[in-house]
């Protein structure tokens, strides 16, 4: 049964199996095609916010600035800027994109100026000083293979700056054959280059087997949720939207990812729920154009569960409700699977948030689950 099979693919509670089904019958008529993993549908990838140092204190859940201990990553508050490099640009307008039958207009008295997002969320700013001074630290602290020479030091003062720059990062390939080698308490600064890398160097980093080991990898050092590592790893795949090759790559461990997200977002610090509810954000604006019922069903009732259970700041919620706006846009089955998850109430539970954007948000998302 496909709503059963919905059920588990998502790691959903059975006490959704009904209004699951009702909605499929509903919304389909009861002409479902099941979709599956292992390859059996077509590659649906056709083709900055940032973060700012602040000098604040970090609090005590791993969200400190692994490079100067006194500071540590705050996003920017200021919404979304408009992304460089053409990071803004939809991958999904070719002409083999999916066009979703499950679309409406969105009545003209809906003014949203918040969503649908266009273009993936970035993080791409780093500080060249206080990276290589940790790199520098920490190499002089190993043996053997694992410890660079005085050539490769003298490559890495040269090309981390200018991948910070946006240039190519294809000399960084050989030294980072050691440094991913290296103990895992000493690999943050090492994930923050390869954040960079798969920034500017996106279709090189991710693309076939090797793009495949990086995800793995990644994933695995989310295991301690409030760990730096953790929190440069989400950072990480956060980036990897911005290219067609990290989309599909993304894609293709879609379940595990929202499994670990919505795990950070509960245990995680600060910093790791803005960096978890970008992924949610960034997973929304790359599967809207797909118009994928499914899809968006899975990413909204993850959502419908964070925004309820979980105590976010105000950065992480604005962004998991742009995520929610951004699926819901122009969609009448996502609207209808919306409507089922009540995520309109769990949204007016936000009305009086403190944050002036999170109340804008939450208007302008109301007006448009009420139209």
């Amino acid at each position: 049964m496909v709503a059963h099979k919905f059920l588990e693919d998502n790691f959903l509670s059975p006490q959704f199996l009904e209004q699951v089904a009702n909605f499929i019958i509903q919304n389909t008529g009861g002409q479902v095609t099941a979709q599956s993993g292992g390859g059996q549908y077509a590659d649906p990838f056709t083709g900055g916010g940032r973060y700012v140092p602040s000098s604040g204190s970090a609090g005590a859940a791993g969200g400190a600035d692994p490079y100067t201990g006194g500071g540590r990553y705050m996003p920017s508050t200021g919404g979304f800027p408009s992304q460089p490099g053409g990071a803004g640009v939809d991958p999904f307008t070719g002409a083999s994109a999916h066009i979703s039958s499950q679309t409406r207009t969105t009545p003209a008295a809906v003014q949203t100026t918040l969503f649908p997002k266009d273009g993936v969320v970035l993080f791409e700013t780093a500080k060249a000083e206080g990276l290589l001074r940790k790199l520098t630290e920490f190499n002089d602290q190993m043996q053997g293979d694992l410890q660079l020479d005085s050539d490769q030091m003298g490559q890495l003062s040269v090309l981390v700056p200018g991948l910070i720059e946006g240039r190519s990062s294809e000399g960084l390939d050989g030294v980072m054959v050691t440094l991913v080698r290296w103990p895992v308490d000493k690999l943050f600064p090492v994930l923050d280059i390869l954040r960079l890398m798969i920034r500017h160097s996106c279709s090189r980093v991710c693309s076939g087997t090797a793009g495949e080991q990086v995800l793995t990898r990644l994933l695995d050092l989310t295991s301690d949720a409030s760990s730096n590592n953790c929190l440069l790893a989400l950072r990480a795949m956060c980036n990897m939207g911005v290219d067609p090759s990290g989309a599909t790559l993304l894609d293709s461990r879609r379940q595990d990812i929202l499994q670990v997200v919505c795990k950070v977002v509960i245990e995680g610090g600060k910093n790791h729920q803005v960096a978890a509810c970008t992924i949610f954000l960034n997973l929304a604006v790359l599967s809207r154009p797909l118009g994928d019922l499914e899809r968006n069903a899975g990413l909204l009732t993850k959502l419908a569960e964070v925004i309820v259970h979980t105590p976010l700041t105000e950065e992480a919620m604005f962004r998991a409700l742009v995520a929610i706006g951004t699926v819901v846009y122009d969609s009448s089955g996502s609207l209808a699977v919306a409507e089922s998850l009540s995520v309109k109430s769990l949204v007016q539970l936000h009305a009086t948030s403190e944050s002036a954007k999170v109340r804008q948000c939450v208007e302008q998302l109301l007006a448009i689950l009420s139209a």
